[in-house]
């Protein structure tokens, strides 16, 4: 990726990135209509893994940056489950993950966000991530929960003690470039863990040792959170539509008034 445009989004230290394909753009582009909505004072580091969605954000007036010069053209819709098209997007997740843990330094980066494209966010995260950092742990990764059920537990920021943790949200504080280590990919892990970058990070987690904790599930809730039900009291910081396949999420999104772009 370009270095010099990366580093016009950080903003006080801290970036906010996602990644998109042509089949997810318009994910992608609810997720930035949110950020405007809400007046976040930041802007949200757009990858785009092939020219076609560079070429969308582009005609939105949208900032982004490419992964990779001259790739060529992923798929046409949404990259369905288990395919080499969503293969493929999890291996490139990893890589870019990979890469800001390498290149932080001479970004100017001490924290980042990754955010999934399906998520709607009702404020911004950073006021609430800035007090999560500053209180004292040895833990410098932290993850969505992205448990089955739609239990709470742990304490109001984090918790240690769910096993569970969802790659579609994650907070890194930036210490070392061995934090690169757990978005290695090693072949046989990756074969094992069904070539799917949620269950690979859990096992490179381990692998490594790694510590890490869990975001409260209140503030950041994932699809089953929504499904129940237990985000409409309102006191959430943003909601993750994962769970959900197809043309089925948008669907939900708009019943819940979530999905506020034309498209």
């Amino acid at each position: 990726m370009n270095r010099d445009i990366v580093a016009k989004f950080v903003s006080n230290g801290n970036i906010t990135w996602t990644m998109t394909t042509i089949g997810y753009v318009k994910y992608t582009l609810n997720l930035v209509t949110w950020l405007r909505k809400i007046g976040v004072p930041w802007l949200l580091c757009i990858v785009c893994f092939d020219p076609e969605s560079e070429a969308f954000f582009r005609r939105e007036q949208i900032h982004c940056v490419q992964w990779k010069e001259g790739v060529s053209r992923t798929q046409s819709g949404m990259a369905a489950f288990g395919t080499p098209s969503f293969e493929l997007c999890n291996r490139q997740k990893l890589s870019v993950l990979k890469w800001f843990a390498l290149n932080y330094a001479t970004l100017g980066i001490t924290n980042s966000l990754y955010l999934d494209g399906d998520i709607v966010i009702q404020r911004d995260p950073w006021p609430l991530f800035n007090t999560i950092l500053s209180i004292d742990c040895s833990e410098n990764i932290f993850f969505q929960c992205d448990c089955s059920n739609d239990e709470e537990h742990g304490g109001e920021y984090f918790s240690d003690g769910c096993e569970s943790p969802c790659s579609g949200v994650i907070l890194t504080r930036h210490v070392s470039p061995s934090q690169a280590n757990i978005y290695e990919i090693e072949a046989n892990m990756w074969k094992e863990a069904g070539s799917m970058d949620q269950y690979y990070i859990m096992k490179t987690l381990a692998a490594t040792n790694t510590p890490y904790k869990i975001l409260g599930r209140r503030q950041f809730g994932n699809g089953v959170w929504q499904k129940s039900g237990r985000w409409k009291d309102g006191n959430w910081t943003l909601l993750h539509y994962n769970y959900m396949v197809s043309g089925t999420k948008r669907t939900i999104m708009k019943k819940a008034e979530h999905w506020i772009i034309h498209y």
